[in-house]
């Protein structure tokens, strides 16, 4: 970065602190911390704030996705599967959100997969097949854990859900054919 880039994120930082107003977005929400400490919530359109002392923390707020990785795991029969998942949700209060949690992102996604792992094992393969909708029973506990955060999750989708053979036995098979 050069001085003079310096000096330009200087002083946009400076104006930041100086002005009295912020706006919000439409698709936004914000909290107003003041010294540090929630004070209050600030939704879409254009809001005062004293220069220095107050700090808007804008949320995206409108419905938004989350994809899960590939899960690789284990059925109560011992089956392994491969489950890919969805979550269809939006930030309903900022508050919680804010002030409750620090990776918001990362606290849906270990939710959500541990609530899928805890499913998959106390489920045999046949079950998960059978249920036509396992993932309403996901989406109605991550409803309950999400709401004290400030979530507000709307759906859970399995995007993927196969049988997987385990890596060591492809590595086992790839092995033995190159080894013939």
């Amino acid at each position: 970065m050069n001085p003079f880039e310096r000096l330009l994120d200087l002083i946009r930082d400076a104006w930041s602190g100086f002005k009295p107003f912020f706006v919000v977005d439409a698709f936004e929400t914000a909290g107003v911390l003041r010294f540090g400490k929630y004070h209050r919530t600030a939704f879409p359109g254009l809001h005062w704030k004293l220069p220095f002392i107050d700090v808007p923390i804008e949320i995206t707020t409108v419905e938004t996705t989350w994809h899960s990785p590939a899960q690789p795991l284990t059925t109560k029969d011992d089956v392994p599967v491969t489950v890919m998942t969805v979550v269809r949700y939006s930030i309903r209060d900022v508050q919680p959100y804010i002030t409750k949690i620090y990776d918001q992102k990362d606290v849906l996604a270990d939710r959500t997969m541990g609530l899928v792992r805890r499913l998959v094992a106390r489920s045999t393969y046949r079950e998960l097949v059978d249920n036509e909708e396992p993932e309403k029973d996901i989406a109605t506990k991550l409803r309950r854990a999400g709401s004290k955060y400030g979530f507000e999750v709307e759906e859970v989708t399995f995007t993927g859900f196969t049988k997987a053979r385990p890596l060591m036995l492809i590595t086992q098979s790839v092995l033995a054919s190159l080894e013939n």
